[in-house]
């Protein structure tokens, strides 16, 4: 595909697609999260119990020190198509309890 077809085809949908015609487009940024394919898999694939991965992927979560679930990203989508966030679009949201966040 071509440049040109890349465009024409960000111009067709940019101009059918957007907040002039009320479409809302977001995007939910997972973190670490609590799954069986996040830590089981890491826990076969490295020999490790899944505590302890489990216990390694929490400390690099700043905020209260454990990963996410997939209820936390499920309420932000919920949130996200909510009337609440009718006014919400083109956002990136994190849901990374603090991992993106750089101090100092």
């Amino acid at each position: 595909m071509s440049g040109y077809e890349d465009e024409r085809g960000y111009r067709f949908r940019r101009d059918r697609a957007g907040p002039e015609s009320g479409i809302r487009a977001n995007c939910i940024l997972p973190g670490l999260m609590d799954t069986p394919m996040a830590v089981d898999t890491r826990a076969r694939a490295s020999n490790r119990s899944r505590a302890e991965v489990a216990a390694e992927r929490d400390a690099r979560v700043p905020l209260r020190g454990r990963m996410g679930t997939a209820w936390d990203v499920a309420n932000a989508a919920l949130f996200l198509a909510s009337d609440e966030a009718n006014f919400i679009t083109g956002v990136a949201l994190p849901v990374d309890g603090g991992s993106l966040v750089r101090f100092g």
